[in-house]
Parts: structure tokens; C-alpha cells; sequence
């Protein structure tokens, strides 16, 4: 046990340096089998900030407004517009805040103020009576390993989708229902050709620009959800890459998304606009999920995080208001854990520590169902573990490509919440409220192995279960018995 303890410590002090590709092999698979499994070694993952980041001169704030009910008519938003409108008037008057961007089905602003004065005019917002929250707009990003930019074939590595039960799913044939699964990340490639027939398309005549989704950049709506990165469309072919339509000699139709026997739809949201190191702020995520609700998304995947253990819930109690509003409309969010080896229970890890009934927080299992050596995990504050470590999916240009990570696991869960909710939609039932979807994904689950290699991971799996979608589909919403649920 003490050998065992000090090379798990090892580990750790490995990916805290950046050497996570040779933790990785470390830890029971050599770099040979990877280069087999996948034609070659995922790259190591890029380096995040080691603190928080905020945005200068910015607050989000989230005003007292009764909810509004779907559907959601343009009649309805633009009446709610203008009451945010009039809102945003008065506090630019009283405050000097001015008002930058507006989100109406969340009753949010963006605001803009001079740097010096945030704190200060946060603490003045509390006290407003129009205003119920007001904090920061920090910056998030994305939770992968970076992929390379030339073309990776599958050969047979789409283990994950099997592990989770998918091939018996598809076996009982297509599921009619029609929803929609909004991926908030880099954009998505909606012309690769393994993604086209499941890309969701606009319903307004004359949208030239958002005939997909929608682009938010420094907070503001644009248009265009191409991917900036690649990130997102390697998200989204997890949940909806085209199966069944490869032949002999194409390259771009070489993988299988989780929903493609189904008529789930994938909404391209850009949340993390910024090229490079992709990067984007919480006020454009809430831009994305208030699109995804004005739009009838019913899952929300967020494969992102805002970076540093130095986030105070305070200080991000718009984004969980935001998040809290998707809950009041049966929308469930689907977040990362995260890839740093940490415990979530004793460590700020937001979007996906945010305890509200529609967050189902997912971790990072391996191809046998071990926690993989990078994911955060956590007692109360991780639900669930999906396939996360040498995982291909597609990638911009028709391309295909591997990396592992929590951002992986999450749309692996979005996928098989998004087929839950369209089997009843195709049977003429309600959708699953989000406690319920999130109460049958948990306890549908397999348990995952305590051991990795020769390291005792008991601590860490104690009670986490390994998605199994086909046992979530084949039967009613299971009572909450799981002590993870909140």
C-alpha cells in the first residue's frame, strides 16, 4: 500500500508538471498500444492558467422577472427585450453601468463598467431592487488534450461507444423523437460530412448566419457557429456523427455518434470564440444557453470550465442563476469534470460543481472501467463516469481525430440523455424532468474497477458508476437512490 501511495502521488506531481501523456502510459497501457489503438499517442494537454481570469470592466447581472414559459414566441422575447432594455437604462443612469449585451430568456445584461469600479458597483447592483444577482464575467475553456491537425483513422477504436451499449440500442431500431442537444464549445464543422444530417438547422425563414446555431463573442451574439478550434466538433461527433454510411476508401465517414439512429439534432453554439488557445467568458455561455432555450434545446453539453481553484460561488451567481432558469425548463446540463487528478469535494470546479437539480457532473472512464488517471472526481460532487480516455471522434475538414479527457465523457451522457428524452417524445410522454433524467443516467450506471494498474483508486470510484445508456433506455425513471444526487 505505501508503494502504492507514493506512485500515485507520483502521478499527480506528473500531470500537475504537464507530463500527462507519459502519466498516462504509466499507468498500465505503454505508448505502443496507444500508437496501435489509435494510429498515434494523443498529444499531452495544453496548458490552462493556473488562476481564475476575469473580464475587465464586466458584470453579469440577472434581473427580478417572473420566469417565461415555453414555447417562447418572438412576441414574448422582444416584450421581454424591452423590459431589459428600460432596466439597463436605469442602471447606466444611477451606476454608470452600461448596458453591453442582452440575453432575455435567462432576464440577463452584460454590463460595462471602468475596471477600477467593479467591485464596488457589484456590491451597489445587489442592493438594487430590479436586480436579484450581480458578479463577474470570467473567462473558461476548453477541457481536452490538443488534437493534431492532420487526418487520424479510427481503425476500431470507438470503444466507448460499445461499452455504454449502443450497438443493442440500434438494434431495436430507429427512435423517432425530435429533439435537440446544443453543444456550447468552439463551434462545430456542421458541413463534415459525418455530421451534416444531424446538424440542427433553423426553422426562420431568411437566416443566413445562423442557420445552425449562433457565435457569441465577448458576450455579444454574431453569427456564423463555425469551428474556430476543433474541440466542438469533436464533441459533437460523440453525439451525433452519422453511423452506417461508411464505404470503402472515404475519409470522412469513418466514426459513429451515440444518437445517429435517431432524430436528434446537434445545435452548434461558439461560446469559446477566441482563436489559438481557445478561450471564450461566462457571458458568453449564458449568450449560448440562452439561445439553446429560446431555440428548445433540451440537453446542453459543456465540455468547458472556468480555470483556477480561486472561483468563489459568489462570484459566479449569475451563471448559476442561468443555469438554474435551464432547470425550470426541463433542460439538463451536462458538464466536464475536469482533467487535472483533483477532488472536486475540497476544489472550485465550475460549471460542473454547481449543485442544482439539472447538473450532472461527469468524470473520465477507461476502456476498463477505471477512472482515467486525469479526471477530478469527487463524493458529492461528480455524478457519473463516461468513457473519456482514447476516444475518436471527427474533426474539422472531414477529418477524424483522438484525445482523451472529460470533455469527451460529457457528450457521451448528453448523447444517451438527448435519445432518453426523444424515445418518450416518439411514445407522446412529457419529457423527463432534469432530477429524473439525471436519477435514471446515475443509477442505470455500471460500477466502475477500484484498481488502475497497481494503484488503488477505491477512494476516488467509491460509488461512481460507468455510464450504460442501454440499461437507462429499457426502462421507467428509477427512484433517486444514489447518495451523489443533491
Amino acid at each position: 500500500m505505501k508503494i502504492a501511495a507514493k506512485l500515485e502521488r507520483l502521478l499527480i506531481v506528473l500531470i500537475t508538471c504537464g507530463l500527462l501523456g507519459q502519466a498516462t502510459t504509466l499507468w498500465g497501457e505503454s505508448s505502443a498500444d496507444q500508437l496501435n489503438r489509435g494510429g498515434r499517442k494523443p498529444r499531452d494537454a495544453r496548458p490552462l492558467p493556473q488562476k481564475s481570469q476575469v473580464v475587465a470592466g464586466d458584470i453579469l447581472v440577472k434581473y427580478r422577472m417572473p420566469p417565461l414559459t415555453r414555447p417562447l414566441t418572438e412576441k414574448m422575447l422582444s416584450a421581454r427585450s424591452q423590459e431589459l432594455k428600460d432596466k439597463g437604462v436605469h442602471l447606466a443612469q444611477k451606476y454608470g453601468a452600461r448596458p453591453a449585451a442582452t440575453y432575455p430568456a435567462l432576464g440577463i445584461q452584460l454590463l460595462k463598467v471602468p475596471p477600477a469600479l467593479v467591485s464596488q458597483t457589484i456590491a451597489k447592483l445587489r442592493q438594487n431592487d430590479f436586480v436579484a444577482r450581480a458578479s463577474l464575467n470570467y473567462k473558461i475553456y476548453p477541457l481536452y488534450t490538443q488534437p493534431p491537425n492532420d487526418e487520424l483513422w479510427a481503425n476500431g477504436t470507438l470503444w466507448g461507444i460499445e461499452k455504454i451499449g449502443m450497438k443493442k440500442i440500434w438494434d431495436t431500431g430507429f427512435i423517432p423523437g425530435d429533439v435537440i442537444i446544443a453543444v456550447l464549445d468552439t463551434g462545430i464543422d456542421y458541413s463534415h460530412p459525418d455530421l451534416v444530417d444531424h446538424m440542427w438547422i433553423n426553422p426562420n425563414l431568411g437566416i443566413t448566419d445562423h442557420i445552425h446555431g449562433a457565435r457569441y463573442c465577448d458576450g455579444v451574439e454574431g453569427g456564423n457557429p463555425k469551428d474556430n478550434d476543433g474541440h466542438g466538433t469533436w464533441v459533437a461527433g460523440i453525439i451525433g456523427a452519422q453511423g452506417d454510411n461508411w464505404t470503402t476508401g472515404e475519409t470522412g465517414k469513418s466514426v459513429v455518434g451515440i444518437a445517429w439512429k435517431s432524430k436528434t439534432q446537434v445545435m452548434a453554439l461558439n461560446v469559446l470564440c477566441n482563436t489559438g488557445a481557445p478561450s471564450g467568458t461566462v457571458a458568453d455561455a449564458i449568450g449560448g444557453m440562452d439561445y439553446a432555450l429560446r431555440k428548445n434545446a433540451v440537453v446542453l453539453n459543456n465540455s468547458w470550465a472556468i480555470v483556477g481553484d480561486d472561483v468563489l460561488l459568489e462570484d459566479i451567481e449569475v451563471l448559476e442563476a442561468a443555469v438554474g432558469e435551464l432547470n425550470a425548463h426541463n433542460i439538463l446540463f451536462v458538464a466536464s469534470a475536469g482533467n487535472t487528478s483533483r477532488d472536486n469535494d475540497g476544489y472550485a470546479h465550475y460549471p460542473s460543481n454547481l449543485t442544482l437539480e439539472n447538473v450532472i457532473a461527469v468524470a473520465a472512464s477507461t476502456e476498463n472501467d477505471e477512472l482515467w488517471i486525469g479526471s477530478n472526481w469527487g463524493r458529492f460532487t461528480v455524478h457519473l463516469a463516461a468513457p473519456g480516455h482514447l476516444i475518436t471522434s471527427t474533426y474539422p475538414g472531414g477529418n477524424t481525430d483522438l484525445a482523451n479527457g472529460t470533455s469527451a465523457s460529457a457528450p457521451h451522457v448528453a448523447g444517451c440523455a438527448g435519445l432518453l428524452q426523444a424515445k418518450r417524445v416518439a411514445a407522446g410522454l412529457p419529457l423527463l424532468r432534469p432530477i429524473e433524467l439525471k436519477n435514471v443516467l446515475m443509477n442505470s450506471g455500471d460500477a466502475l474497477n477500484p484498481l488502475a494498474g497497481s494503484v488503488d483508486l477505491s477512494a476516488r470510484s467509491d460509488g461512481l458508476r460507468r455510464l450504460n445508456c442501454f440499461k437507462a433506455m429499457e426502462g421507467p425513471p428509477a427512484a433517486p437512490t444514489n447518495l451523489r444526487v443533491q
